[in-house]
Formats: structure tokens, C-alpha cells, sequence
């Protein structure tokens, strides 16, 4: 944009360095004219929102040229007004139009001095005032008349007014009556529609809080069932178990009870014949002990007073005397026993007159002590065999106490089952109280939630009741201004 073409003169090139174009102009009364360059399209904006541009169209890069082009226009129509006298004119229209023209840059006029025919130019301004201050009067008289029409019309209009007041005051005392009438009327209809309504309403939640108390009920028993039924789904099986268990354990315990008992009666019969078993030993060793000592007395000392010839004859006999009731004699030997009767019973006399004598005092002292060895030998064996059993009856007594202390635990284990079992009866008590309890705080809760509809139905209704009457009341305000 390094310069522009001809119109309404000669211009020379541009002082782009300093954001204007200096034009000479061919008039008499201006020396230059600046107009300014514009680099971008926002100084451009800037002097559009000034009065250059302000017809709100965006300038583009395009237009810049053609919007320069006008200013060129103006700045030619400008320097013809000049040189025909217009310079007051000018220099007013200069004033009005280009206070941001000479504050930014975009007009600067340089006027030397008075001009020449300032008579003719100061006849043509005083001519032109006359017809400035002729046309202003014509419009001051024009505008008058028309301010008189105006009044006229006012007061016709104020008279018309009045009337028309008088008239709605009549018809706007009528229209408060009829409206309080209507409000009573309403009133009365609200009211008894109200009525019907918290009847109908109160009658609907009975009903309502019935079905909801009858399914509570319903649901409550179901819930209980459930529960009992699962309960005894869950502990039957095991409680069935546990008493299988313990009627296996009381049958064992009962069989081990009678085998004790019968041990014990076996004990008894064992004692009664370890009595009887020792009587009969304790005699048959006495028996033994006698015989034996008789056979040693034959056999030792009282042979060797038998004469020579006689022993060999008597040797046997006294031998099968002394072996005891129990030995059988030989089938040879019988002539010979009953042959030699008369022979022992000369020798038992013999044997009755010379031992007494001589063995008297030496066979007493040898039966004590046999005597006493014999009764701690006895002893002995009795106590071994009384320890014996003694030990069995220790062990018999050590497994029923056993057994007594497993049946104690099973008992105990049976009372702590009928324990849980009523703990979870009161389990399902409390589950059914406080399903009794939620069932009066839903109910509560339904009511306050009944309640609360209630009010919202009643305040809808009062606000159904003052939409209608404001209805009415811009009816009957609309009737009265017609």
C-alpha cells in the first residue's frame, strides 16, 4: 500500500515511516491534507468504531484499499468545498466530525491566515443564517401548533376519563361484592370437598394400613416358619445323630454296668470258692502233712524197733497205710494185708507204749512247726491270690469309673444340647419380636407418609382454589376496563 491513485487531484508518494500521506491540494486555503496509513486490520477496526466504519461489517485485508479509496473521496469533496467559501462550514463540519480524525492522526487542515472575499463571505454566511433562523422558527411554529392540538386532545381525553372512572369505581364496588359472594360460595365448596376428601382419604389409609398390617402378619408367620422350618432342617439331622450317639454310648454303658455287675457277682462266687477252694486245700494239706509225717515216723524211726524177721513182711503194709485212703493196693498184695493184721496191731501197741516215751516231747515241737509253716504258706498263697483278684477288681472298678465319667459327659453334653436348642428358640423369639417391631415402625412411617400427602394434597387444592380465584379476579378486571 505504497500509494494511491488520482481523484479530485495531484498526490504525491506517501510517508509510510510515519503512518500517513502527506497531499497537496490545488485549493488557495489549504496548504496539506493528512491522511493516515493504516499497517493491519485492527487499527483499521479502531478508526471503523470511530465513525469510519461503524456500519458493523468486518474489515478484511481486501477492503482496506477501497475504504482508503473513500477517504481520498472525501478529502477532495472537502478541498472543493474550500475553495468554493464553505471555510466556516468546513470548519465546523471539521469540528463535529473530526475530533477523533485530529486526535488520531486522521484529518489535520492548515489554515494561514483570513482569507480573500470575506465580505462575500460573510454576506453568504449572514443569508445563510437567515434561512437557517426562518427555518428554525417555521419548525418552532409547526411544533406549537402541534403541542395545542395535543393539549386539546388531553383534555377531551381527561374528560372522557373521569367518566369512565366514575363508572369503573360503580362497576368495581359491584365486582367486590359478586367476589365476595364467589369467595363464600367457594368457601363453602372447598370446604365440604375438603371434607370429602379427608373422609375418603382417612377411609383408603384404614384399608390400607389393614392390607399392610394383614401382610406384615402374613409376611411375620413366614418368616417365623421359614426359620423354624430351617432350624429344625439344620439341628435335626445333627440332634438326630448326637441322640443315636448317645443311645449307642447309654447301650455300651448299660452292657458295660452289667458286665461289671456280673463280674462282680463272678467275684463274689470266686471269693465263696477260693473260701471253700482254701478250706478244702488247707484240709487236704493237713492230711498230707499227717500222712506224711506218719510215713516218716514208720518208714524212720518206728521200723527199727521191728524185729529182723518181721520187717520185710510189715515194710509193705506200713507203706501202703501210710500213701493214704486215696492209693489203690495191689492184687497180690491182699493175702498178705489180712495176714498181717494181728502182726500191726502188735506193733501199733508197741508203737503206742515206746514212742509215747521216748518221741513225746520231740513230735509236739516238730507239728508246731510244721503247723506254722504250713499257716504262712497258706497265708502266702491266700494273699498272692487276694492280690490277684484284688487287681482285677482295681481294674474292673478303675473302667466303671471310666464308663461313669464318659456317661457324666454324655449327660452334660446332652443338657447342653437342650441349652442351644432353647437358646435358639429364643433366637426365633427375638427374630419375630423384632419383626413385630419393624412392622410398627413401617406402620408409623406409613402414617406420618399419609400425612404428609394429606397436607400436600391440601395445599394443592388451596393452590388450585387461588389460581381459579386469580383467574377470576383478571376476568373481572379485563371486564371492567372494556
Amino acid at each position: 500500500m505504497a500509494g494511491f491513485t488520482r481523484m479530485g487531484g495531484v498526490f504525491t508518494a506517501a510517508n509510510v515511516s510515519e503512518g500517513y500521506v502527506a497531499c497537496p491540494a490545488p485549493a488557495p486555503y489549504i496548504s496539506l491534507l493528512y491522511i493516515p496509513l493504516f499497517g493491519n486490520v485492527a487499527q483499521m477496526a479502531d478508526v471503523r468504531n470511530r465513525n469510519f466504519g461503524a456500519d458493523g461489517a468486518e474489515l478484511s485485508p481486501c477492503s482496506i484499499e477501497a475504504h482508503f479509496a473513500a477517504r481520498l473521496k472525501l478529502t477532495s469533496l472537502i478541498c472543493a468545498a474550500m475553495q468554493e467559501g464553505y471555510e466556516e462550514e468546513l470548519r465546523a463540519y471539521v469540528g463535529f466530525w473530526g475530533v477523533d480524525w485530529l486526535k488520531y492522526g486522521v484529518v489535520r487542515l492548515r489554515i494561514p491566515g483570513p482569507p480573500r472575499g470575506a465580505a462575500h463571505k460573510r454576506a453568504k454566511e449572514a443569508g445563510f443564517q437567515v434561512q437557517v433562523l426562518q427555518g428554525q422558527l417555521r419548525e418552532a411554529e409547526a411544533i406549537l401548533e402541534g403541542e395545542r392540538q395535543e393539549l386539546r386532545v388531553a383534555q377531551e381525553a381527561q374528560a372522557v376519563a373521569g367518566a369512565d372512572l366514575l363508572q369503573l369505581k360503580e362497576e368495581r364496588k359491584a365486582m367486590l361484592v359478586r367476589i365476595s359472594q364467589f369467595e363464600e360460595e367457594k368457601s363453602r365448596d372447598m370446604e365440604s370437598m375438603l371434607q370429602r376428601h379427608r373422609e375418603q382419604w382417612r377411609e383408603a389409609a384404614d384399608r390400607e394400613s389393614e392390607q399392610m398390617r394383614a401382610s406384615i402378619e402374613a409376611t411375620r408367620s413366614r418368616i417365623l416358619k421359614d426359620l423354624e422350618r430351617q432350624t429344625q432342617a439344620r439341628e435335626s439331622a445333627r440332634l438326630l445323630k448326637e441322640l443315636e450317639d448317645s443311645k449307642a454310648e447309654c447301650m455300651r454303658l448299660r452292657g458295660v454296668e452289667q458286665r461289671h455287675a456280673a463280674v462282680i457277682t463272678e467275684l463274689e462266687s470266686l471269693r465263696e470258692k477260693l473260701r471253700e477252694q482254701d478250706a478244702a486245700e488247707c484240709r487236704r494239706s493237713v492230711d498230707e502233712i499227717q500222712a506224711k509225717e506218719l510215713r516218716e515216723r514208720w518208714t524212720s524211726r518206728e521200723c527199727t524197733y521191728l524185729l529182723p524177721g518181721a520187717r520185710p513182711v510189715l515194710l509193705p503194709t506200713l507203706l501202703a497205710s501210710s500213701a493214704g485212703p486215696s492209693s489203690r493196693t495191689p492184687p497180690g498184695a491182699s493175702a498178705a494185708g489180712s495176714a498181717s493184721c494181728d502182726a500191726s496191731s502188735a506193733l501199733a501197741s508197741r508203737r503206742d507204749g515206746s514212742c509215747t516215751t521216748m518221741y513225746g516231747k520231740h513230735d509236739k515241737k516238730t507239728r508246731k512247726q510244721r503247723a506254722h509253716t504250713f499257716g504262712s504258706l497258706r497265708k502266702k498263697k491266700v494273699k498272692q491270690v487276694r492280690s490277684g483278684k484284688n487287681k482285677e477288681v482295681q481294674m474292673l472298678q478303675e473302667e466303671l469309673r471310666n464308663l461313669s465319667d464318659c456317661l457324666a459327659q454324655k449327660e452334660e453334653d446332652l443338657l447342653n444340647l437342650q441349652f442351644s436348642t432353647a437358646d435358639l428358640h429364643n433366637r426365633c423369639d427375638d427374630q419375630g419380636a423384632l419383626v413385630v417391631e419393624n412392622a410398627d415402625a413401617f406402620q408409623k412411617a406409613s402414617e406420618e407418609l399419609a400425612e404428609k400427602d394429606e397436607a400436600l394434597e391440601h395445599a394443592l387444592q388451596m393452590q388450585q382454589a387461588l389460581f381459579a380465584l386469580l383467574s377470576f379476579f383478571v376476568i373481572a378486571l379485563s371486564l371492567g376496563h372494556r
